[in-house]
């Protein structure tokens, strides 16, 4: 603030570069002490004047006492006059710094104007970026986030999108408004899970009112997000899938020859109208063809990996309870669901004690369904002998119907033989993509399937 001030008086003077809050009181004192000064001067005057009319008694006195005093009269009368000019003088002193003042006011209220002005536009300016802020911010509330974060990063106002369970009181805003007030998609607890069960993933929120409680998406890795192209796709999981296509090798022999993904196994025995004979077994393996087979367990398209978090606050949005440090601290030390964090050595030992188990038996023909199934993760069904059948001749033919990659084709693809004492020790193998598998089994004799995942 520039603090100028009047030569005689030392009065307080407006400056333009000073703040209206600044200049405003400075001029007030100023004329505060202005008013004083013309009180001390009016004052002064009063005395004068006084003094005068005892001195004009005084000479009228002398006139009449004696005419002597004559020459005294003429030299008071002198300075009478004299103390009249310079009251004169005082005067117009005054009323210029009055003018002055005045002035100075009257542009510092031309200033206070300008000054609101500008201010009444930028506040105009500021609400329009306020509601240009709120329209972004919460256009992104229960969106998909995916980005390049490290390890352990959680951006504020986002949780991963791993199918973890939060409360109302967590997130009330969020949950009153785009849960139950319908803006976002969502589905029963138990919906949730026959979906996670079918394809691994579930793209809607669950919503348990009577709880008060909600789980994020889960996109598992690999999911490929697409556009929906009517609102009944909104938040569909599509499962992977392949065009089918078959085959036929007709009669091969020992030398034949095969093409394309068929190819032939060393000879093994087999029964035919009661006499034994050797021949090749024939493979099916479509990556003799084309390497995308046998890339994955799975369709998997041209991919590049982030990851994934669910929007659920922001700035506009922030009535939460939610403590983004504690829930960044809880993280601390725990694993990976890919163990990626993990030494080798602590990986090996989860993996370990994660040993197959039988999911179920099956020891006649026709349809054997197998329920509890992994999806991706490999089943093998081994055969085990029963009981030697009186020509010495055990078998059973199997195919995967549904539910599985592998084993496919409409027609016996796996074979057990057992004749004289010696038998195939083949397994099959298939990979499920429901946790419902179906398996065709033919001439189921004297010997049991077991189904191990």
């Amino acid at each position: 603030m520039v603090d100028n001030k009047t030569a005689h008086l030392a009065l307080p003077l407006p400056d333009l570069s000073n703040m209206q809050d600044e200049d405003v009181p400075r001029i007030g004192g100023a004329l505060s002490m202005l008013d004083a000064h013309a009180q001390q001067v009016d004052s002064a005057l009063r005395g004068v004047d006084a003094a005068l009319e005892s001195q004009g008694r005084e000479v009228e006195g002398l006139k009449t006492g004696s005419k002597t005093q004559a020459g005294s009269l003429d030299a008071l009368s002198r300075a009478l006059e004299t103390e009249k000019a310079e009251r004169s003088d005082a005067d117009e002193a005054a009323a210029a710094k009055l003018q002055e003042l005045t002035t100075g006011q009257d542009d510092l209220g031309e200033r206070v104007d300008t000054l609101g002005e500008t201010s009444a536009d930028h506040a105009a300016r500021l609400e329009a970026a306020e509601q240009g802020i709120t329209a972004i911010s919460t256009t992104l509330i229960g969106g998909i986030m995916s980005i390049t974060a490290a390890e352990g990063y959680v951006p504020n106002g986002t949780v991963p999108a791993d199918a973890a369970e939060y409360t109302r009181e967590q997130f009330r805003e969020f949950y009153d408004t785009y849960l139950v007030g319908g803006k976002l998609i969502t589905c029963t607890y138990a919906a949730f899970a026959a979906q996670v069960a079918l394809t691994g993933n579930c793209t809607k929120f669950a919503l348990d009112k009577d709880a008060q409680k909600f789980k994020v998406p889960l996109y598992k890795d690999g999911d490929s997000i697409t556009q929906a192209l009517s609102a009944s796709e909104i938040g569909k999981s599509v499962k992977a899938g392949l065009p089918n296509f078959a085959g036929w090798t007709g009669v091969v022999s020992a030398d034949g020859t095969l093409t394309g993904p068929f190819y032939k196994s060393s000879a093994v025995w087999g029964v035919r109208g009661g006499d034994y004979f050797t021949a090749p077994g024939i493979y099916f393996d479509p990556s003799r063809v084309n390497g995308i087979f046998g890339n994955s367990a799975t369709v998997t398209d041209e991919q590049v990996r982030l990851r994934h978090f669910v929007i659920l606050a922001s700035a506009q949005n922030s009535a939460s309870v939610f403590d983004w440090s504690n829930y960044m601290a809880g993280l601390a030390g725990k694993a990976n669901t890919d163990f990626s964090n993990l030494a080798p050595a602590a990986v090996q030992v989860i993996k370990n004690s994660n040993t197959a188990s039988a999911l179920s038996t099956c020891t006649t023909s026709g349809d054997w369904t197998i329920t509890g199934c992994k999806i991706g993760v490999a089943m093998d069904i081994i055969c085990d002998v029963l009981s030697v059948d009186g020509n010495g001749d055990n078998r059973v033919n199997m195919y995967t119907k549904s539910g599985a990659i592998g084993g496919t084709g409409g027609a016996a693809v796996f074979g057990l033989v057992r004749a004289n004492g010696w038998y195939s020790t083949n397994v099959f193998r298939c990979y499920p993509t429901s946790a419902s598998v179906v398996i065709g089994v033919e001439r189921c004799n004297g010997v049991r399937l077991t189904a191990m995942q």
